[in-house]
């Protein structure tokens, strides 16, 4: 219930309204509605995902940080030597499964940068040190 009173549900309002709105705009852009269905399926997957992230503890993001970045750029290493993709190699492909390890690589980053940073006290943050730090983790 705590969980509940802390979610932000006007952001939640939001976001399922530009879901619907895009939803929206494929259903009429689209000749048939197999392309509509398939983006609703992964619509309420996605919102499947977001229950489950919002119920991991904070605590558990803060430490797994580091060893997701380190697994981010490990899968960009590997999309460099054996991507596929048209026109340049982006994606993995692990049999039926594709991916793009660009996408998972921007939460790790933000994940990385927060836990990096919210180990600093003001004094450290304003320093160039920290400046460093920042640029190469991003």
């Amino acid at each position: 219930m705590r969980l509940l009173r802390e979610t932000d549900t006007s952001l939640l309002w939001a976001v399922g309204a530009i879901v619907l709105l895009g939803l929206t705009m494929i259903y009429s852009a689209s000749s048939g509605a197999a392309e509509w269905k398939k983006q609703a399926v992964f619509a309420v997957l996605a919102g499947g995902v977001l229950v489950a992230v919002i119920h991991i503890p904070n605590r558990m993001l803060y430490a797994l940080a580091y060893p997701f970045y380190l697994v981010s750029l490990v899968s960009l290493v590997i999309v460099l030597l054996w991507g596929s993709g048209e026109d340049s190699s982006r994606w993995l492909t692990l049999g039926p499964l594709s991916m793009q390890p660009s996408e998972f690589a921007k939460i790790a980053t933000i994940l990385t940068l927060a836990h990096y940073l919210g180990d600093r006290t003001a004094e450290q943050i304003n320093h160039y040190k920290t400046l460093i730090g920042t640029m190469v983790i991003v």
